[in-house]
């Protein structure tokens, strides 16, 4: 089974409050609030996220915000990224390693 595609509109609903209003941090604070999601059950492993323009778009920011943001998700493990800058949950949260998947609100 494919791997659920994540929109910009799903995931800017699920991010909520996110924004301190601090360009400089905005990229620490996306990728904080997109890795509290998978740890909390919110988005499982294999969601695709929306790409770097379309989530921009949707949130109102700048693309390199978005790029920086999965740059960083994507150092810790996070996510994985390939080439052509599609972007992928690698971890599951906690919960799910040990009770499986029934908390993922998006899978």
């Amino acid at each position: 089974m494919p791997a659920r595609r994540l929109t910009a509109a799903e995931l800017v609903v699920l991010l909520g409050r996110w924004w301190t209003g601090d360009d400089r941090t905005g990229a620490v604070n996306l990728a904080k609030r997109i890795e509290y999601l998978v740890w909390h059950g919110q988005l499982g492993v294999g969601v695709e996220l929306p790409s770097h323009r379309d989530l921009a778009r949707e949130l109102g920011r700048n693309r390199k915000l978005v790029a920086a943001a999965y740059g960083r998700l994507h150092e810790r493990g996070i996510v994985f990224t390939n080439r052509t800058g599609g972007s992928w949950v690698l971890h599951r949260a906690p919960s799910e390693l040990t009770t499986g998947s029934r908390n993922r609100s998006v899978s």
